[in-house]
C-alpha cells in the first residue's frame, strides 16, 4: 500500500483519485469503476473504503481506492442509494440509506447486509414526501465521534435520532426545515448538531429537541456541505447556493463557500472564484494538514484552500459530477 494520502472522488462516472504530494499539490489521477453512477463514499476506522451507486451496489477497497470489489450480498438494490457512512468507533460497521426510505447495516465490512426495520411503518412516515417520480429517501446519516448517537436526515421529512444504532428512532424535526440535505455532529458533543437544508442552516445544542436558524452573513439558502476546521466547532466552513437542483445545468446554482470563526453566529463569504455555476457538494480536510481543505462541485470542479477556508482556488475542472469525496489515511 502506498504511504501517501489520496483524495478520492465519488462521481457520476466512477471513482477518480489523486495522490496528495508532500507539498500539498495533486499528482496524476487514476479512474476506476468507470460507468458507475456513484453517490457516496466513506471509510471505516481501519481505513477500508466503501462507495455506493445509484444502482444499489456497494463496493469495497482495502488499498486506498486502487482496486474495488462488489460487496453487497443481501443488499436491496433500489433506484437510489443516497448515503453511506461508517460507524467511526466500530470497524466494518457500515450504514446505507436508500430511496424509498430504508436503512441498511453491515457489521462485517459489507460481506452481508440487513435492513433495520425501525423505519418501516414508522408513525412519521405519512408526512415524508418528495417530487414524483422520486420517493422520499435517507439523504444523510451521521454519527457522533464515539459512535453512540446516530442521526438520519430524510429528504423530505426531517431529522430522526437513535441512541441504539437504529433499533429505534425519535423525531427531532420540530423547528427545523424538513428538507434535510446533510447533518453534521460537532466534535466531542453529540448534542451539538447542524442541519444543512433546502431552507437554510439550522443548529441544535440539545440533540435536535430544539433548533435555531443561523442567518447572520448568509445570503444563500440551499445548504449542502459543512466541515469543522481543525475539529474545532467554532471554525465552520460550508457551501451554499441560491437555486434548486432543477436549474443548476441551465441557470446555475450561484454557489459560494462561507466561513465562520464563532460557531455559526456570523459568516463571511470566502475569497475565490465565486459564485460558481455548480453546487458545492463536499468539503474535506487532510489528516496531517487540517487547514488544507478541498471542495468539490456538481459540475466537476475541485478547489482547495490552505488557510482553513478563507481563500480558495480551483485545482481541477472538467471532471464528472462529484457527489462526495474523502481523504484516505495510512
Amino acid at each position: 500500500m502506498s504511504s501517501c494520502h489520496f483524495i478520492v472522488l465519488a462521481t457520476q462516472d466512477g471513482i477518480i483519485r489523486f495522490p496528495i504530494l508532500a507539498d500539498g499539490s495533486l499528482g496524476d489521477q487514476d479512474h476506476t469503476l468507470k460507468g458507475n453512477p456513484l453517490e457516496a463514499v466513506t471509510h471505516d476506522s481501519e481505513g477500508i473504503l466503501y462507495t455506493g451507486s445509484d444502482k444499489g451496489e456497494i463496493f469495497r477497497s482495502s488499498d486506498q481506492g486502487e482496486k474495488w470489489a462488489l460487496t453487497s450480498k443481501g443488499f436491496q438494490k433500489s433506484r437510489g442509494l443516497w448515503s453511506l457512512v461508517a460507524n467511526p468507533a466500530k470497524a466494518g460497521e457500515i450504514y446505507a440509506g436508500l430511496e424509498p426510505v430504508s436503512l441498511w447495516v453491515s457489521k462485517n465490512g459489507g460481506s452481508s447486509w440487513t435492513e433495520l426495520s425501525s423505519l418501516q411503518g414508522h408513525p412519521l412516515s405519512k408526512k415524508w414526501h418528495f417530487f414524483d417520480p422520486m420517493k422520499p429517501h435517507i439523504r444523510s446519516i451521521s454519527f457522533d465521534q464515539k459512535g453512540e448517537r446516530l442521526y438520519i436526515g430524510i429528504e423530505v421529512g426531517g431529522v430522526l435520532a437513535s441512541h441504539d444504532k437504529g433499533i429505534s428512532f425519535h423525531d427531532r424535526s420540530q423547528g427545523v426545515d424538513d428538507d434535510i440535505h446533510t447533518i453534521h455532529v460537532a466534535p466531542n458533543d453529540p448534542d451539538h448538531i447542524f442541519a444543512m437544508t433546502g431552507g437554510g442552516l439550522f443548529m441544535s445544542l440539545n440533540g435536535g429537541n430544539s433548533w435555531k436558524k443561523l442567518t447572520n452573513g448568509l445570503d444563500r439558502w440551499y445548504m449542502l456541505p459543512l466541515i469543522f476546521v481543525s475539529s474545532d466547532p467554532n471554525l465552520i466552513c460550508l457551501g451554499a447556493g441560491n437555486r434548486p437542483p432543477p436549474v443548476w445545468k441551465t441557470r446555475g446554482a450561484d454557489s459560494c463557500i462561507y466561513f465562520s470563526e464563532d460557531g455559526g453566529d456570523s459568516f463571511r463569504i470566502a475569497s475565490g472564484p465565486f459564485p460558481l455555476k455548480g453546487m458545492l457538494s463536499s468539503i474535506v480536510a487532510g489528516p496531517e494538514k487540517p487547514n488544507h481543505l478541498f471542495a468539490s462541485t456538481t459540475d466537476g470542479i475541485l478547489l482547495d484552500s490552505t488557510d482553513g477556508g478563507r481563500e480558495w482556488q480551483a485545482l481541477k475542472n472538467r471532471l464528472p459530477r462529484i457527489e462526495e469525496m474523502l481523504i484516505t489515511y495510512v
